[in-house]
């Protein structure tokens, strides 16, 4: 992100509902800004532009940008890529602004055209521009860090967000259009992209036609049947998970249904049964508690109607029961039972996983049936010793093998279970997922956003936070962080996502 733009620094705050601020370190002056453009910002602001507040405080001046109901463009794209129509609203959007800027007698080269100061509402159409009102005396020849891009400069670099499908397209009219320097006359040309899906058809520079993806050799179309062939097609080693899953060690297996886990087969006449326990969320474990109280109170008042031995037995019964059904969704999950198939009955061998096809055929990689029973029996005929000296019966502790982590980590209790992760590289993204940007924490909790906040490292090696415009916020101890502002991070710091809170760490 740009830390500075025509020489001011740019930071946001909550001072003015969220803001961003920009200003000068040894302070702002007015004979910095141009007077007449303030004068016109203030009588009759744009309807385009982020609306400008102006504070001076001993003779020192801060410019406020609200933002409210507003997010960032650089956020945006990032949870998810643009499609033609998409992009071509918000070019248009743009041109817009830039073409009746001139009615508020703004000058074109004092807007930043960068994702990091552009922000959308609730539709891709509702833009709003950041308008610097900076006299041309402070505008110098060094543009590295002002953010004084063309139009088109910021066209091009649009071509990085456009889906994957439509970038070709995209890409052809930018080669196509990009020497143009009338801001009407790309607006007009956005036509082109407004075409609908599989109609729109884009002439290059050297005068080849290009079709859009769904009609480029069946483009999109034909690479979905062939997923879709690939994933329909019958396998004689069976499914992708039941070949995974033959290759673990033991009867405890990963089932083929997500956040399931299966237990021993259950052998009942020639029928196989698999018990499965789904772990649930902690609203609702605690539901089914409050559930299961609600059977037992209706219980005991039945037995408080009509008192006897029986009715006694009967709701001591129900309470022990219901407190085990309790224990149960606790710990491990909600049970149940299912059958198997008998492609299912197969149980890998102890004595290591296959490596391949036998004979150079394509054969099925399962196995013969084998008791579970006996399997359990003869286990410790097939441990190997790891240890030389000492009992030879020992049990090898393999904790100090574990990878330790040489950079920052992030520490958290998710479902009662410690977990730790790396942060492995900048921006370091977390969130639900569901993304464009690859997610380093995947948190599945209620509340956190597909992009909830990321953590970024300056020039200097600071790591910080930084909330991406979350819907429901990010504290960091106790605090809540404005949006878009990167806070530094030391040694212990507790970052807060609506439930789920994570400890910052240096080092292992």
């Amino acid at each position: 992100m740009l830390q500075s733009v025509y020489g001011l620094q740019v930071q946001f705050s909550g001072q003015y509902g969220h803001s961003m601020e920009l200003y000068k370190e040894e302070g702002l002056k007015w004979s910095d800004l141009d007077t007449l453009q303030v004068k016109m910002l203030e009588a009759s602001p744009a309807p385009f532009l982020l609306p400008c507040r102006i504070q001076e405080v001993d003779h020192c001046i801060r410019l406020y940008y609200e933002l409210t109901s507003k997010r960032m463009l650089a956020s945006w794209v990032q949870v998810e890529e643009l499609s033609l129509q998409q992009v071509s609203k918000l070019m248009a959007s743009i041109c817009t602004a830039l073409l009746e800027s001139a009615n508020y007698m703004l000058d074109e080269a004092k807007f930043v055209l960068n994702e990091h100061f552009m922000f959308v509402g609730k539709e891709w159409s509702d833009v709003y521009l950041t308008y610097v009102p900076i006299a041309e005396s402070e505008i110098n020849g060094d543009t590295s860090a002002q953010g004084s891009d063309t139009a088109m400069d910021f066209f091009r670099r649009l071509a990085q967000y456009v889906d994957a499908h439509d970038r070709a397209a995209f890409e052809i009219w930018i080669e196509k259009h990009g020497t143009e320097t009338s801001l009407k006359t790309l607006r007009d040309a956005l036509s082109e992209l407004n075409g609908k899906p599989g109609e729109a058809t884009l002439r290059g520079g050297d005068g080849s036609v290009a079709a859009a993806p769904d009609q480029a050799g069946g483009g999109a179309q034909s690479s979905m049947e062939e997923r879709s062939a690939f994933m329909n097609r019958d396998v004689s080693m069976g499914s992708v998970s039941d070949l995974y899953a033959s290759t673990l060690p033991g009867p405890v297996r990963q089932s083929k249904h997500p956040r399931e886990l299966l237990l021993p087969n259950v052998a009942t006449g020639d029928a196989k049964w698999q018990l499965l326990f789904t772990p649930l969320s902690s609203r609702a474990r605690w539901l089914w508690t409050g559930a299961l109280l609600i059977v037992c109170a209706y219980v005991w008042s039945q037995f408080l109607d009509q008192r006897g031995t029986s009715q006694l037995q009967f709701a001591a019964g129900c309470t022990i029961l219901s407190a085990v059904l309790a224990l149960i969704v606790h710990v491990r999950g909600f049970p149940k039972l299912a059958k198997e198939t008998p492609a299912e009955r197969q149980v890998p061998s102890p004595h290591g996983a296959a490596t391949g096809y036998q004979d150079g055929s394509e054969a099925s990689l399962s196995r013969a049936p084998m008791n579970v029973e006996d399997y359990y029996r003869d286990l410790p005929l097939h441990t190997t010793m790891l240890g030389q000296g000492g009992s030879m019966q020992a049990t090898v502790f393999l904790g100090g093998m574990s990878r330790q982590t040489k950079g920052p980590r992030l520490d958290y209790v998710l479902d009662g279970k410690s977990l730790s992760v790396e942060v492995s590289s900048f921006p370091f993204m977390i969130g639900r997922g569901e993304a464009k940007s690859a997610v380093g924490l995947i948190l599945d909790a209620s509340g956190i956003s597909r992009l909830h906040a990321e953590i970024v490292r300056n020039e200097e090696g600071q790591v910080a936070i930084k909330d991406t415009g979350s819907t429901n916020g990010t504290q960091m101890n106790g605090k809540p962080l404005v949006a878009y502002q990167p806070y530094p991070l030391q040694e212990g710091d507790v970052i807060r996502l609506v439930s789920v809170e994570l400890t910052f760490r240096v080092s292992s």
